[in-house]
């Protein structure tokens, strides 16, 4: 019963985390779980398919916040206006 947490625990493993180190644990995470569910597809496999299927979702889904937050407000305005002239 024991074995069956591991993945379990694995995939709470970026919670704990922030910033770049959340993303490469949030992938290394969902890499372990699809590996998992491949490997023990014949048994209990396929309940983790719903786990993996949100650890997928959640990888592909825009941030909140966008990376790059230092783009002056007034860029915008200056390349419209260049492409006026």
């Amino acid at each position: 019963m024991v074995p069956l947490l591991i993945p379990v625990a694995l995939t709470g493993l970026p919670l704990l985390l922030r910033g770049r180190a959340q993303v490469y644990a949030s992938v290394a995470t969902t890499v372990a779980l699809a590996i998992f569910t491949v490997i023990a597809s014949a048994s209990i496999g396929w309940f983790y398919v719903p786990a993996l299927a949100a650890a997928l979702a959640s990888l592909l889904a825009p941030s909140r916040k966008p990376w790059n937050t230092k783009v002056n407000p007034s860029w915008r305005a200056s390349v419209e206006h260049k492409a006026a002239q």
